[in-house]
């Protein structure tokens, strides 16, 4: 395999593919686009060309602004080519103007960039912000025309130069942008085609958003390796789930990435009369990841997509994060799910032991890193390893493990300058707690998120899942957890027209049982419809801001079961944990 050091290079060395290799899109199930990697660096030539007639300079930011489609393929090419670093901007149709509006000014703010690259119909996104961001529309003609004659040449890129900033939070307030390098992305790359057995033969087939992690990766991976990819917006896929799956049939994929919501949807939206017309055989890579991975999830999704020929052995547990560039840890391609049960109560004094009946948790292991990473569970108040059989912070170092936050140096610092005892190499701190079984990680929580209550430490998700269960509400109404009050706890739950009477009806029964079962009192249960919890860019609950608005009063509830939820004082303030 091919193994170029920086990106420029992969999209170079793609360039010599046969013309049927390339990047799809599919706007519809029958409306589609199609550039080869060898059309896409013709007119990335050109477009960078351009660029550097307007007095764009390598090393300067770039603002992405684009819808899900070819446009932003070759908006990311065009800014390669021309030295520039890339700044995915979250664009969704449902949100405001100003909404907007305000996360690009942030992004702007923060990394200090003044140019945008976007579509004439996207400029309106612009318009207002202050500064003034000055937008270039690649589906127009140039401002200034490129002379005659002349042609592009490399611009020096090295594997050390910062290729994106990645906002991992949507963040208008405070965001933090990771810097990822050229050598970063290319690691990363090889790493993931060594686990996922990827080649040129493959073909890949995704519907996630481009300015989310591992849906860039879709494209990088698919330039890096030289095989075929087909997205779709990921609209299309909120709006019909089957339409994944039936492009997955037509295009023979052999490699598909989805978090665990989108395998819960399917399994439950997908007709008998549809699955009938789906061949998911070819399928050799089924990546979960970018939330918790679920068993249940998985079980239901091969049971009720074995008849269309998919193996379980496709699944592929994953874990990573945009501070790592995408990839940490995967299952390997072709061999069966790990599960590992423990004792729930053991878990939440972080001791791993085996459990069994009502009273176990059923983990999924994620996989071991491979040869140029190192993944430590470290206790995170003193720096030092866990021993096997507790669970720790999960700490990584390896060649995927980004610059740090743009601008922001004692962050990073604290972030990415950890050190084990003996051990020289800068460690990652990841802020998720796991455990390492066999060689194989497995994630339990989010250090951050952690509920502690007279010294216990209680993991929301585990809260989360039994409130579900136990109001009957769908899987995709969100269920989030947090301190409150005077150690106490309050869940906020989400549900729908269909589920509103039941959850209603078992409200208080749903209270005294996640009472009883994680000892916690008081606790307190707010229903809200579904929407009402906020969520991150990528679909992920935030339990902070969930927890702000039911402090401030301004979260729209329907039911509230417990006298803590709407106590005027407002919660005790949340634990903070130095990284």
């Amino acid at each position: 395999m091919r193994s170029p050091s920086t990106m420029l290079e992969a999209m170079m060395a793609a360039a010599e593919l046969p013309e049927n290799i390339g990047i799809r899109f599919h706007r519809t199930l029958t409306q589609t686009e199609f550039l080869s990697f060898a059309d896409l660096d013709r007119r990335a030539r050109n477009d960078a060309l351009r660029l550097h007639a307007e007095g764009m300079r390598p090393g300067e930011r770039a603002l992405l602004v684009f819808d899900a489609g070819m446009e932003f393929v070759r908006a990311l090419y065009a800014a390669f080519y021309a030295g520039l670093i890339v700044v995915p901007v979250p664009v969704t149709a449902s949100e405001s103007a100003d909404t907007a509006r305000a996360r690009i000014q942030a992004f702007a703010a923060d990394c200090g960039s003044r140019t945008a690259l976007t579509t004439s119909a996207n400029e309106g996104r612009l318009h207002g912000c202050d500064p003034q961001i000055v937008a270039y529309s690649l589906d127009e003609a140039p401002v200034h025309a490129v002379p005659a004659g002349l042609e592009w040449t490399p611009t020096g890129t090295t594997a050390e130069n910062v290729a994106l900033i990645l906002y991992t939070s949507g963040s208008t307030g405070a965001p933090k942008g990771v810097q990822v390098s050229h050598g970063n992305l290319t690691a990363n790359q090889r790493s993931i085609a060594a686990g996922a057995l990827l080649d040129e033969g493959s073909v890949l087939v995704g519907w996630l958003p481009h300015y989310h992690d591992m849906g860039l990766g879709m494209f990088m991976q698919a330039i890096y390796c030289g095989f075929q990819l087909v997205f779709t917006a990921p609209a299309q896929f909120l709006r019909r789930p089957v339409t994944w799956l039936r492009l997955i049939t037509t295009y023979g994929a052999t490699v598909s990435v989805a978090p665990d919501f989108a395998y819960n949807l399917c399994t439950k939206l997908v007709s008998d009369e549809q699955l009938a017309e789906l061949d998911l055989s070819t399928l050799r890579t089924l990546i979960t990841g970018a939330e918790p991975v679920r068993a249940a999830t998985i079980d239901r999704f091969v049971e009720r997509f074995a008849p269309a020929g998919l193996a379980p052995e496709a699944f592929t547990p994953a874990y990573g994060m945009a501070e790592t560039t995408l990839l940490v840890t995967a299952k390997s391609a072709g061999s069966p799910i790990r599960r590992v049960t423990v004792d729930a109560d053991s878990l939440e004094r972080g001791l791993v032991v085996p459990g069994q009946g009502a009273g176990a948790r059923e983990l999924v292991s994620c996989g071991v890193p491979d040869a140029v990473h190192e993944v430590a569970i470290v206790d995170p108040a003193t720096a030092r390893r866990r021993p096997p059989g507790r669970v720790g912070e999960i700490w990584v170092s390896g060649p995927s493990v980004s610059q740090g936050y743009w601008g922001q140096a004692e962050i990073t610092s604290l972030s990415f300058g950890a050190r084990l005892d003996g051990d020289a190499r800068p460690y990652l701190r990841t802020g998720d707690l796991g455990f390492l079984d066999d060689g194989e990680l497995v994630v339990t929580g989010r250090l951050k998120d952690l509920i502690i209550v007279r010294g216990r430490n209680i993991e929301p998700t585990d809260i989360e899942r039994v409130c579900s269960r136990e109001l009957g509400t769908p899987d995709d109404c969100a269920q989030t957890a947090f301190e409150w009050g005077d150690h106490g706890v309050a869940v906020v739950a989400e549900t729908d027209a269909g589920s509103l009477a039941r959850a209603v009806e078992r409200i208080d029964a749903t209270r005294e049982h996640l009472s009883r079962q994680f000892s916690v009192q008081p606790l307190s249960l707010v229903l809200v419809r579904r929407g009402a919890v906020p969520r991150t860019t990528s679909g992920k609950v935030q339990r902070r801001a969930t927890r702000a608005l039911l402090s401030a009063g301004a979260l729209p509830m329907l039911r509230v079961a417990g006298p803590h939820a709407v106590d005027p004082v407002g919660p005790a303030p949340l634990h903070q944990v130095a990284r």
